[in-house]
């Protein structure tokens, strides 16, 4: 069979529904194909050559590139023979078509080649024209920037109409950064002013201060804390400073050093609302034999003086009247017991039996108030 010529390749654009695409050029054998989908080739199996198209078994997704090329090896499947026939037209004209199909995928392929190298000239010799093109424009931009630098550009145009530091200043009516200080320095004449005319007489802070005979605000500091540190800690005799108590301070009643204020007493003696606070000066507690079973303040001394009658004496140097409160030591009802102030000094308990009136011992706990 002739063979005819043709393009051992075919490209496909898949729409996802359609699973054959013919060669359009002869092939008789799969494994003389290349087959691509998106350039890379399918797993086996999933396709194969039927009818002279590449049929594959799940259509290839829509979009994908399909590419087919023939590849027929460069090699003679046949040994012809002098005694078994094998010399035959068919043979040889399979074996000359597998040649000529050899030929033509060299063909293309070299043609491939060419085209490829072609344009990577062409596009390359494109790139090295806009490269040229582009190096010239920045030459002209550079010219361009260096004489527009080499110019003097008027105030108008964004310039200082000047070549020099000097004469831009001039021209701008500004002062230069060591004339500023200068004038800073110098109370804005240029010279030292003296204090006569307003000035400080110097052109430094110290000497400023100096001069003007005042303090530096570290000077004030320390003047400050050094006068807080003269002051002395205030004492009974001695005005001075002295610390605010805290509440701790306060019930502890031990420091006697801090002040107490209003607040803090209050809230050291738990006193709530406004009502007054009263303490007693002397606080006793007596067992009903007599014996002091605990004392404050000042008692100075109790004794028994009959059954159920005891005599608290008080330390009361004024001589105030004294106010005694009493408190029994029994819950019943059964004794009953009283305190008369005898004099500015004494205090006489009764116990009393309530049902008979007999006098009878009973622990109970004086307080005295004068």
């Amino acid at each position: 069979m002739a063979v005819q010529p043709q393009t051992p390749y075919k490209e496909y654009t898949a729409n996802g529904s359609t699973k054959s695409f013919a060669l359009e050029f002869d092939c008789d054998n799969q494994d003389h194909l290349i087959v691509l989908v998106d350039d890379i080739e399918p797993v086996i199996g999933t396709w194969s050559l039927s009818g002279g198209a590449v049929v594959f078994g799940i259509a290839p997704s829509a979009g994908s590139v399909i590419k087919i090329t023939r590849k027929t090896p460069l090699a003679r499947a046949i040994n012809y023979q002098s005694y078994d026939n094998s010399f035959s037209y068919a043979a040889l004209n399979k074996d000359l078509d597998r040649a000529w199909y050899a030929l033509q995928d060299l063909g293309y392929k070299l043609g491939q080649y060419d085209f490829d190298y072609t344009y990577a000239v062409d596009t390359a010799n494109q790139a090295n024209t806009k490269s040229n093109q582009a190096l010239q424009t920045a030459n002209s931009a550079l010219v361009n920037s260096e004489n527009a630098l080499a110019e003097t550009q008027p105030i108008l145009r964004g310039g200082t109409g000047a070549t020099t530091a000097e004469g831009a200043r001039s021209n701008l009516d500004v002062y230069g950064k060591s004339e500023v200080v200068a004038l800073i320095q110098t109370g804005g004449q240029g010279n030292i002013v003296p204090i006569e005319g307003g000035g400080t007489g110097a052109d430094n802070a110290g000497d400023a201060r100096g001069n003007l005979s005042v303090y530096s605000i570290q000077e004030v500091d320390s003047e400050i804390s050094d006068a807080i540190n003269a002051i002395p800690n205030a004492t009974e005799t001695v005005a001075g400073k002295a610390k605010i108590a805290t509440t701790a301070i306060a019930k502890s009643g031990i420091n006697d050093t801090d002040i107490i204020t209003a607040k803090k007493l209050r809230d050291a003696l738990n006193a709530k609302g406004d009502a007054p606070v009263y303490g007693f000066r002397g606080f006793v507690r007596v067992l009903g034999n007599g014996t002091v079973f605990s004392s404050k303040g000042a008692i100075a001394s109790v004794s028994k003086v009959s059954v159920g009658v005891y005599l608290i004496t008080v330390d009361n140097p004024n001589g105030s009247t004294l106010f005694p409160l009493l408190t029994t030591g029994s819950t019943s009802f059964e004794f009953g017991i009283i305190a008369v102030a005898e004099s500015t000094t004494t205090i006489r308990v009764y116990c009393k039996n309530t049902y008979d009136g007999s006098s009878a011992d009973q622990n109970f706990t004086l307080g005295v108030h004068f």
